[in-house]
């Protein structure tokens, strides 16, 4: 999948997007794929608020997800805790910024990470480095 970055885009709170993911790992794990493309192409290309809930209840019902299930779900309280745990988890580990990479190099030297986008040009440096041409 590629994405265009729309650089009208705003920072938004994203826990109602992952909450939505973790109810459709749930109900429907074979469309959690389908889902997260929909809510990055939502806010990454077409720079949708995705913290809204009609905007998510879209990203669900392009997936085929039960829309009404759905909106029940936003509605309550259901997996914040799970949410903020996880985000508490990774904010301890580094994790500070999203995309979020960590390359593992085949030799079993220690794993590379590195927070936000980057130019294509460093991650390729750094894959060459960690990880070599693919050819060995």
């Amino acid at each position: 999948m590629g994405l265009t970055f729309n650089p009208a885009r705003r920072i938004i709170r994203t826990r109602d997007s992952h909450r939505l993911v973790e109810w459709c790992k749930e109900v429907a794990p074979a469309k959690e794929d389908a889902l997260m493309n929909a809510i990055f192409h939502a806010y990454f290309t077409e720079a949708k608020d995705v913290s809204r809930h009609a905007e998510l209840l879209a990203c669900a019902t392009t997936c085929g997800l039960d829309t009404s299930a759905c909106k029940a779900m936003l509605e309550s309280d259901r997996y914040v805790r799970e949410v903020d745990a996880k985000a508490k988890s990774w904010s301890r580990q580094g994790v500070s910024g999203v995309p979020y990479f960590i390359v593992h190099p085949p030799n079993g030297a220690q794993p590379v990470a590195f927070s936000g986008a980057q130019p294509t040009g460093l991650m390729a440096e750094i894959l060459t480095e960690n990880v070599g041409d693919g050819r060995a």
